[in-house]
Formats: structure tokens, sequence, C-alpha cells
């Protein structure tokens, strides 16, 4: 059975017409201008097409043209994007043809292996990465996978075909000594799908001196060594010579699968790190609180905003009033943006208050002391944080308050596509925005979301808290290379640590002290959390909060079925809001203010008067 590149090959040449048909068969030297005899002609002597094709086509803007082609071959090309000289002089070598759809043209992949060494640039794509290997390495992969044909140029269209199969990482498996040495290649996935081969192997190939790991021993240089071999020649990693460092490509046809295994191991190990947290669970009686709601404490600070902390402290000392007037003041900002007023806020419910607030926190729009280090915590490239931050404020787009923190090297961070981050359009720049405060959004939410499913009022080990919002976003890393995936000529990098990097327990300290600051100045001011010590007390049932704008009922259920490995596993959202708090009788005492009486009020109650006392649920003024 021919296999579906060959029969695209062939439908390519009946759609040309007879006179042009036979044009190309004298060209090729075929027997006849059928497409039969002109694919069988370039079949036996791809060199002889290869050489008539370097020898006509010499201007930088044909070759730009040809490189284009070759790289993105069986993808449509919009004819207004090419020189009508340059399309007309390619069809007429037979190397393009009309596509199906109206205004473009297309290049076969067999047609894109024969010409793949004249071109520049990384290949990607089985056939093109194939036909830069020598006829008996492309022979020897043939035959570890079974697969034999009588030319070269049909052994590398019946393997790319072959690695078009649902279930080839299972075939390439089987040929592997372990399972596991198909993480060298998910390394360059993480990356784009390729990367200096010195990222994934501690040594180059041919020099033993060039170690990036000086003190490896022999016996883990012999591991490394086996390991690239045995991916080599399976076709799972190409080493591609360039300057200044070789390359290691892993060819597009395994993106997807290989993507798909990580996620499952990395769902895998955050399921593990879940399953600790939960073992760790403590009960114990719970360590003193404030003697003040944070929304009492807030409608403190509206009504008399000139008190200093040192005031307020002095009146309750219970109150974290640092964190108190740091959150006002953000609630006021929010309003100021449409994000809803503060007022109506103040006189919520205790549960729609809580999730309201957990819900701005999670897009980045309150909690500026509680994310000051998530930037070190994710290894933000800082140097792509502040052109970023340029961008944005000439855009008129909004930043995230913890995009103010400051991040770190850009030599010891990054994934996706490496680039310098200073280079690139402010589109791009705008869309590697866009992919990050979405990382960073449903990371804080799918840690809220896993977090409600333990036990209420218990305590945890503060320390297996942050190795599990480690997984998360390690997890949720690697979920979005999917988009650095879908767009490779997009160039799109991402600006955090790698996921498989994140994880490590070198980057512990990072989110221990990120977590440490949102437990105190967030979560414990907000009455969800009590930090006592090494432990910390969550009250698992505020956590959950409602979908953000934008997200689908389903989305985040799917989400952890997939990390629990529960398929049946439900997540019901919230109940609604019951609406405003019931407006209480008024005190005898006119001196005397209730906090829970609405804001607006309050307001007029408290106005031309002075905070003397804090009494229980009550103000006294003069």
């Amino acid at each position: 059975m021919r296999s579906d590149y060959l029969n695209t090959w062939l439908q390519f040449y009946r759609q040309f017409p007879d006179n042009h048909r036979e044009t190309i068969a004298e060209l090729v030297q075929a027997k006849s201008d059928l497409p039969a005899d002109i694919v069988a002609a370039i079949a036996q002597r791809p060199d002889r097409l290869l050489k008539q094709v370097r020898q006509s086509f010499t201007a930088p803007i044909e070759l730009q043209a040809i490189n284009e082609f070759v790289l993105d071959h069986d993808m449509p090309f919009e004819i207004d994007g090419i020189p009508p000289s340059v399309l007309k002089k390619l069809g007429e070598f037979g190397l393009v043809n009309r596509a199906a759809e109206e205004d473009a043209v297309a290049m076969p992949a067999a047609i894109a292996s024969v010409l793949s060494p004249m071109v520049k640039g990384i290949k990607s794509s089985m056939p093109t990465l194939l036909g830069t290997c020598t006829a008996g390495e492309v022979t020897a992969m043939g035959a570890r996978f079974g697969i034999s044909r009588d030319t070269k140029l049909e052994t590398i269209l019946a393997i790319s075909e072959f690695f078009l199969m649902p279930d080839i990482l299972e075939s390439v498996a089987e040929r592997l000594p372990d399972f596991e040495y198909l993480g060298g290649a998910l390394v360059a996935i993480e990356l784009g799908g390729g990367c200096f081969w010195q990222e994934v192997f501690g040594m180059d190939e041919d020099d033993t001196s060039s170690n990036v790991v000086p003190l490896m021993r022999q016996s883990e240089r012999r591991m490394e060594a086996d390991i690239a071999e045995n991916l080599r020649e399976l076709g799972v990693v190409f080493r591609v010579d360039a300057e200044p460092f070789a390359m290691l490509i892993v060819p597009e046809e395994l993106w997807k699968p290989l993507w798909e295994l990580g996620r499952s191991w990395l769902s895998e190990w955050c399921c593990n790190s879940f399953d600790l947290l939960v073992d760790s669970a403590v009960g114990r009686l719970g360590a003193a609180t404030s003697n003040l709601s944070l929304r009492h404490a807030l409608k403190i600070v509206a009504l008399w905003p000139e008190q200093t902390v040192e005031e307020l402290g002095q009146l309750d000392d219970s109150v974290h009033w640092v964190a108190t007037k740091e959150l006002a003041t953000e609630l006021s900002v929010a309003a100021e943006h449409e994000r809803g007023p503060a007022d109506g806020l103040l006189d919520a419910s205790r549960p729609e208050f809580t999730r309201s607030v957990l819900s701005e926190w999670v897009l980045g729009y309150l909690g500026r002391s509680a994310d000051a280090q998530l930037a070190q915590a994710f290894s933000l490239d800082d140097t792509w944080r502040l052109r970023t931050l340029q961008v944005l404020t000439i855009h008129n787009e909004f930043a995230p308050l913890w995009m103010h923190g400051e991040g770190v090297d850009m030599e010891t961070t990054g994934g996706g596509v490496l680039r310098d981050p200073t280079q690139g359009s402010d589109d791009l720049v705008l869309l590697e925005a866009e992919i990050l405060f979405d990382l960073v959004a449903s990371a804080k939410l799918l840690f809220l979301d896993m977090l409600s499913l333990l036990k209420p009022g218990y305590w945890y080990p503060k320390d297996v808290v942050s190795e599990f919002m480690q997984m998360v976003v390690s997890w949720l890393t690697f979920d979005r290379v999917a988009q650095v995936l879908s767009n490779p000529g997009a160039g799109i990098y991402l600006p955090i640590q790698r996921a498989s990097l994140i994880s490590d327990p070198m980057l512990t300290e990072g989110f221990d002290a990120w977590l440490q600051d949102v437990f105190e100045n967030f979560l414990a001011p907000l009455e969800v959390a009590t930090v006592d010590g090494e432990l910390v007390r969550l009250e698992t049932e505020l956590l959950r909060l409602p979908n953000p704008p934008g997200l689908e009922d389903d989305v985040r259920a799917e989400v952890l079925r997939e990390i629990l490995n529960d398929p049946q596993f439900e997540f019901p959202m919230p109940k609604a809001a019951s609406g405003f708090r019931a407006l209480p009788k008024e005190d005898s005492n006119p001196n005397r203010l209730i906090l829970d009486t609405p804001i607006v009020q309050l307001r007029e109650q408290a106005s031309g008067r002075s905070l003397i006392a804090i009494d229980g649920d009550a103000l006294v003024t003069d």
C-alpha cells in the first residue's frame, strides 16, 4: 500500500498540465510524463534534481523562497507573498504547485526531503531531517522499525509516515533499553523542540574534554553517550552541526506524543506531591487569631485612612495592619479600574468577601507584598520583565502586581524558543506576556483548587505545601509548552524556568520565601490561613473560587481529573453568594458604631468623629 506522502506526491504531479509534466519528466530523465515515472526517476536519483536546483537557483530571493517551502512543506503559501518570477520558476522545475486552497501553492514532503541539504536553518520535520542523512543511516534507521524500501527517498517517506502513527512512542519504547531514555528528548520539547546538544547531554559527541559537568563520573558519561546513541538511532533526536554549537532537534512528528508523555509524568508527580500533603495533615487546636475580621479592619481603614499603622496597632495589636492598609489601597485602585466598588465588597458575607479577594489575587490585581518574591520563585527573566513592563505601558495594557518584583539573570532561566529577550516585536512580547500571565493565574487557581480538597481546619507543614506548589507550577509550565510547539515559527520565549528545573530542590528556597509572604501577608490576614512556626492551618472550604472570566465550567475539573487520575472526579463550584449582610440594629449609644453596618451608612455616622477605641464588633468614637 502506498503511503500518504507518496500519494500526495503523485497527486501533486497529476495537477500539472500535460505539456508542463513533459518538461518536468525531461528534467528528471523519467521514462515518461506519467506521475509514477516522474516519482520513480526522482526516487532513484534525487541527487540529479538537487544538483539542477542548486545550479539554477542562486539569487538570494530564490534561495529564500526554497528555504521557506522546504521548512514548511505541505503547508500552503499565499501567492501574494512570493514574487511572481520566483513562483513561476519554481513551478517550471516542478517544485511547487497550486494547493487545495485558492491563491496558494505548496511543496510536497518528498521534494522538500530532496532539497533539504541546500537549505539553511533548523529543519524539524522527519522528511527534511532524514534528507540530510546518508543512505546508510536512513537504511539503518528503517531496519530498526522493520522498514525497507528500494530507495533512500522511499525509505525516508515510509519512516516519516511511520512516525505519524498514534502509538509511535510505544514502538520507540519497545526498542529502548529503558523507557526513561525519552527524558532526554523531553528537555528539547521544553525548549520548543530543539536546543543546544549540550543542554541535554553533558559532553560533546566527539570531544570528551568539553564536558559541561566537569565532575561527571565516567559511568555517567557512558550512560549519557548510550542514551544519545539509542535516541539517534531511532530518530527520536537528531544532532545538527551548527555555529557556535551543535543543535539537538526532535522531529516535529514526535512533539505532541512527547508533550503528552511529559504531561502524564508530571501529572503523576503532582498527584504524589498532593498525596504527601494529604498524609501530612495534623489535627490540633488553632493558634490565636485576630480579634477583628479583615472586612471590619478594612472598614476602619476606609473610615479613617489617615490613621498610621502604629496608631491602629495601639487600638488592636492582633491585626496585621500593614497588610490591611495595603489591601485597602489595592482595592481602591481596583475600583478606579472598574473592577467593582470596594464599598460593596466590604458589606459582603464572609464567603463572598474572601472568594472575591482571592479571585483578585489570582488575576494579579491584589497582593503586591504577598507576591513580591513570585518572580524569584518562578525564575522570571528580569531582562524580559523590564522590557515587557515598558511595552505594556506603551500599549496601555495591565501588568499584574507581581510583575514589579525583581526576577533573575537571563542566563539562568528561560524556556520555549530561547532568544535574546531584548529582541522581538512588541506583538511577540505581548503574546508572551499573555501566556505568562495566564500561566501564573492558572497556577494560583490550581493551587487553591487542590488545597480546597483538603480537610478544613487541619495543620500542614509549610515546606510540604511549598513543594506541592512547585509541582503545580512545573505541571502548568510544561502544559503551556504546547503553545510554543503549535507556533514554531513565532519564536515564543517562556521567560521562566523550564518545567524540569522548576521542581528541582535548588529552587525550593525561592518557593518557600514566596509562600511565606503569601501566608503571612495575605492568607493569614484574610483569615483562611494561620501560621504557627513551620505549620500552617488552612480553612480550605473558602479556597474554592468561582470561575474567572472566560473560563468554561468543566476546564478546572478536567485538569483535576488528569492530575488525580480519576476520570469520575467531580468538582462542584461554590454556591452563589447570598448577598449583602443584614443591617443590624443601631446601638443605643450614639458614640458606638456597629461594624456590621453598611459602609455607606458608617461613613455618614463617622463623619467628623475621631476613633477612640475598638470594642469587639463596635467602634468607640468621640
